[in-house]
């Protein structure tokens, strides 16, 4: 007798690529006749059999636990997502009831599957922390349409120049980002390649920037000359060697041409690859934690973050860029948002390329700040007075409004009011002079700078006294030198019961 067939519907292996010839639009439709659960492996699935689309297996019903409850969180490691799972994630996370965590890392997501992620998660998601780490991108290419008219041509020649003007862009945004890095932190870029040159030929000064120089050489060199990481150093090395080897004079000489020939600040402001990461820390998003760690963000998508915090995120409680390409000037950009962002708490911003002038940029909106004007001081009290009353006057207005904002399990969701600023009279214990101190942004109480090239000791310390929370140092040059040196009461300005920065040193 013949084995009687399984009645059990198999789903289909999925493989990368299975999927490339889906169809977005059936999709889209499929999507509004899904009867949601809630349960995010239910639906998901659901969606998928629908639209044809061959469900990825780390995202498919896996068993509940004993209590009978779904888990409440995704963990995807190393794995190759495709469009059309990230597209089905767009229409299945606003339905989601059941997640709270979602963690992708080395996923290789690309900037329209950024795109198609951060439009899911809305405020009926009830997802609050978001972690995106290990995802560099790439440009994309300039005109979508462009290459699927060229697709269905089937031109292999024209797929090719699309491809080559696509790597040009890369090419030209890496040794843009690569340049503007080492001329913050070293004061120019010949300045920088200089000191790699000469650090690989040091008895023929004059001549090194000409002597060419291999991958191994190149690569070794930055990294204990500048403290590049190898892999940034490797990439710009690619972009540019003809045959094994390559002159620094070549490598300063053209990236000086890409970065002469940069995109304008409205161009960069409309960077794609900025607004994909943006697009999650922006005003609709209701996400209260974002890691973005070790996806190759640098000044232009520091400055699209810092744009999207000023508004602010009124959730959005705590950053985490850590391991990335950040400078003085994407630390200036951020620090601009904590004029008017009082909701967020923590930034981390370990493992980047902060050096003494950015801590300096960071940490001048943080805290409290001396008015040793006494006529200043005076017409500041008198205008924190008069905008305490219009704010007291608005929110007795919006009493009764609305309670609480809760998300969609009645859990409270995390959305402080802006503290009321002050300036309050006080003694320098120094001078026994009076002085007086004002509030600036007080919200924000863990500033993580470990492992950034921060060398001034003496900076730090006259930082300490007017800071709020921990200020993370581990790692950073100057670490060693504050340790030693830890600077007595008689040192600081006491600002009622603040007690300033407290720095972590180790």
């Amino acid at each position: 007798m013949e084995a009687e067939a399984d009645a059990t519907p198999r789903t289909p292996l999925w493989t990368f690529g299975c999927n490339d010839f889906y169809n977005p639009d059936s999709l889209d439709q499929q999507a509004q006749a899904v009867s949601a659960t809630g349960n995010f492996h239910t639906d998901f699935l659901e969606l998928c059999t629908r639209a044809s689309v061959v469900p990825h297996s780390k995202l498919l019903p896996s068993p509940v636990t004993a209590g009978g409850e779904a888990s409440a969180a995704i963990f995807l490691q190393s794995i190759l997502l495709d469009r059309a799972t990230i597209h089905v994630l767009q229409h299945v996370l606003p339905l989601t009831t059941n997640l709270q965590v979602l963690k992708l890392s080395g996923c290789c997501l690309d900037v329209e599957m950024l795109g198609l992620l951060a439009a899911g998660m809305v405020d009926t998601c009830s997802i609050h922390t978001f972690h995106l780490d290990w995802n560099a991108v790439e440009v994309p290419f300039a005109d979508a349409a462009e290459v699927k008219r060229v697709i269905e041509k089937g031109s292999i020649q024209e797929l090719d120049d699309l491809e080559r003007a696509r790597h040009q862009r890369q090419s030209d945004r890496v040794l843009c980002e690569f340049g503007g890095r080492l001329a913050s932190v070293h004061g120019s870029l010949e300045a920088a390649l200089r000191k790699v040159a000469e650090s690989i030929s040091p008895s023929c000064r004059a001549t090194a920037l000409f002597t060419p120089v291999d991958l191994n050489t190149w690569v070794s060199s930055c990294t204990s000359t500048l403290s590049m990481p190898s892999a940034e150093a490797q990439r710009v090395f690619e972009i540019l060697d003809c045959d094994g080897f390559i002159a620094i004079s070549r490598i300063l000489s053209i990236t000086q041409e890409a970065m002469e020939a940069r995109q304008s600040a409205d161009d960069e402001a409309a960077d794609p690859i900025a607004l994909a990461f943006a697009a999650f820390v922006d005003a609709p998003s209701r996400l209260e934690v974002i890691s973005l760690r070790y996806c190759n963000l640098g000044r232009v998508e520091a400055q699209a973050l810092g744009r999207c915090l000023a508004m602010p995120p009124p959730h959005l409680r705590a950053l985490n860029l850590w391991g990335n390409g950040i400078c003085d000037r994407g630390a200036e950009a951020l620090s601009k948002a904590f004029e008017s962002n009082y909701c967020l708490q923590f930034l981390g911003l370990g493992r980047n390329l902060v050096t003494d002038v950015g801590l300096q940029h960071l940490c001048r909106p943080l805290g409290y700040a001396v008015v040793s004007d006494a006529q200043e001081a005076d017409n500041l009290v008198k205008a924190l007075a008069a905008k305490e009353k219009e704010k007291t006057q608005k929110k007795d207005k919006a009493k009764g409004a609305g309670g609480p904002k809760i998300d969609v399990n009645g859990r409270e969701r995390y959305m402080p009011e802006e503290p009321m600023a002050t300036c309050v009279q006080i003694t320098d214990q120094r001078t026994q002079q009076a002085i007086w101190v004002k509030s600036l942004n007080v919200t924000l109480k863990s500033l993580v700078l470990e492992h950034n090239p921060i060398s001034d000791a003496a900076g730090v310390r006259a930082l300490q006294p007017y800071g709020i929370g921990d200020l993370v140092l581990r790692g950073a040059p100057c670490a060693k030198d504050l340790l030693d040196n830890v600077p007595g009461e008689e040192d600081k300005v006491v600002i009622e019961s603040v007690r300033g920065w407290r720095l972590v040193l180790e």
